[in-house]
């Protein structure tokens, strides 16, 4: 109850009172509270809990492994990371879809698209379903290192699963496309967002328009410029800068 509210003194305070009293907390407890110090950023807490409950016994489960790997992954310390998945496997601690979706996630921002395929392999084979997460976790991987070609091939098989690409999806693709000079695949996509009535992104506005002003379409960055403003989106500075340069260069 107090977690749930966000009174994560109180509920530190009642553990504390658990193990004064020599009551043994159970998996949900100390699930409770490693998740409140990953909040909080005390990772040194986090750990000593983890440390603590495996010294009592209890053994922790997919929730304890996603909450700190989650943690690591969010830090940057791919290193813990990857040692608590391994940590995880030697104890058959069966990892399910949010754990497989935060390390390919993490393999994908290293660049590491062999291991984050393996993984995506390895949860197909684990009869763990890759779901709409999954899928564009690993095409924004692809998008962001121009490597286009395999994001629409996993689109492909996306769609072939019955999964449907959500407003992340587009948004990879559409800024891939646009990053590496794709600006007409790039309208394409961004065309097919407003036919599906996706709510779009102020990301999904700026790397069009952005792209559109360097072509010197001015024309097209400023109505796209006009129709984000319409759609109660706050453009950022560059927006600004690149629409009013485009239009004293017309």
């Amino acid at each position: 109850m107090y977690y749930k509210e966000g009174n994560f003194v109180v509920a530190k305070r009642l553990f504390r009172d658990m193990e004064q009293k020599g009551e043994r907390p159970d998996i949900v407890t100390y699930n409770t509270l490693i998740n409140i110090y990953c909040k909080e950023g005390d990772f040194v807490e986090a750990n000593r809990l983890f440390r603590d409950m495996e010294q009592k016994g209890e053994r922790p489960n997919v929730v304890t492994y996603n909450t700190l790997i989650n943690m690591y992954c969010k830090e940057g310390n791919f290193v813990e990371a990857k040692g608590l998945f391994r940590d995880m496997e030697q104890n058959e601690e069966r990892p399910d879809v949010i754990t497989y979706n935060t390390l390919i996630n993490m393999y994908c921002k290293e660049g590491n698209f062999v291991e984050a395929n393996r993984l995506f392999r390895d949860m197909e084979q684990n009869g763990e379903r890759p779901n709409v997460i999954t899928y564009s976790v690993l095409i924004d991987g692809y998008c962001k290192k121009g490597k286009m070609k395999e994001a629409y091939e996993l689109r492909e098989k996306m769609e072939a699963q019955g999964l449907m690409p959500d407003i992340y999806t587009y948004t990879s693709l559409v800024h891939g496309e646009c990053k590496f000079g794709m600006v007409d695949k790039a309208l394409k996509m961004f065309n097919e967002m407003r036919e599906k009535d996706l709510i779009m992104h102020v990301i999904t506005y700026r790397a069009m328009i952005l792209r559109l002003s360097k072509e010197g379409r001015s024309s097209e960055a400023f109505n796209l410029y006009e129709e984000m403003i319409g759609a109660g989106l706050t453009p950022d500075e560059k927006v600004y800068t690149a629409v009013e340069g485009s239009i004293h260069k017309a």
